[in-house]
């Protein structure tokens, strides 16, 4: 006759630290975090909603960022009652982009009491957020005035700050180099002659629009010119650092810069003698 032997009993004991030592639950995967987030009718809310096709689009989505890897603490589900939102921090993978931040004129708390702006404000939501590449990108070069002049084209917010230029970004927007890229062509936006995230005040030495610095800024696109400016009586004396020697911006302009050809150019011919030469 077949007898079936039974296991031996386990030992209480033996549950308890098989339970204790049983792996942690799966993390969610992207498809669980879009199950809900993937359409504002299933999530109840439209901020937290996330299109998951134009994720696809965006320069973290190409690059195969997952949802957990900027919304840490949020691994599991149901999330936790109560819990605060899991907000992305830029600053993880973009560390060299907050140290420039920290010592520019936006850096956070700098100067006066007026709002400064964060990563969403110049870049747009990181849900949407294209490379600089892409004409949609706020900061691409075309887009770039209007990022901008959100706040530089607001009177009481550059009042606020101490910005001392009237309305720079409609003067801009005149400019050779604002109808260049409107035409498709390589031509100074902002970031070009400021900087990004290291943007310093003009006072400040280092500054890419310090006096001092303003030919070599200039001659990122116009090299051949600057190289024969370095060489002239104005040229050398600037480079020496005598204030009174004309830069770039003292012939030419700052932001409302003209073509040599346009009737309201300080380069216009007829206006060299009295508009430009004849103020020094």
């Amino acid at each position: 006759m077949l007898r079936l032997r039974l296991a031996a009993p386990v030992a209480p004991a033996l549950l308890v630290a098989g339970l204790l030592c049983a792996p942690p639950a799966p993390a969610m995967a992207q498809e669980d975090c879009l199950s809900c987030h993937g359409s504002a009718d299933d999530i109840g809310d439209e901020a937290l909603a996330v299109d998951a096709a134009a994720w696809e689009g965006t320069v973290h989505g190409a690059a195969g960022l997952a949802c957990l890897d900027c919304h840490a603490g949020k691994e599991e589900y149901p999330h936790a009652e109560g819990a605060a939102p899991a907000e992305a921090s830029c600053e993880s993978c973009h560390s060299d982009a907050f140290e420039a931040l920290a010592t520019s004129v936006h850096a956070p708390g700098a100067g006066s009491g007026a709002r400064r702006p964060d990563c969403a404000s110049c870049h747009g939501s990181v849900h949407a957020l294209l490379p600089a590449s892409d004409p949609a990108s706020l900061v691409s070069p075309r887009r770039l005035p209007e990022t901008c002049g959100t706040c530089h084209a607001d009177p009481e917010l550059s009042q606020q700050a101490g910005v001392k230029l009237v309305q720079p970004l409609a003067a801009y927007a005149a400019s050779v180099h604002a109808r260049g890229i409107e035409r498709g062509e390589h031509a100074a936006s902002c970031s070009d002659c400021h900087g990004s995230h290291d943007i310093l005040p003009a006072a400040d030495p280092t500054s890419k629009v310090a006096r001092r610095n303003v030919p070599a800024t200039c001659a990122q696109c116009h090299d051949e010119i600057a190289a024969v400016f370095a060489e002239s009586v104005h040229g050398l004396a600037a480079a020496a650092g005598i204030q009174e020697s004309p830069v770039c911006t003292d012939c030419h302009g700052e932001h409302k810069i003209l073509g040599p050809a346009d009737k309201g150019s300080p380069v216009f011919a007829s206006n060299v003698p009295l508009m430009t030469c004849g103020r020094c």
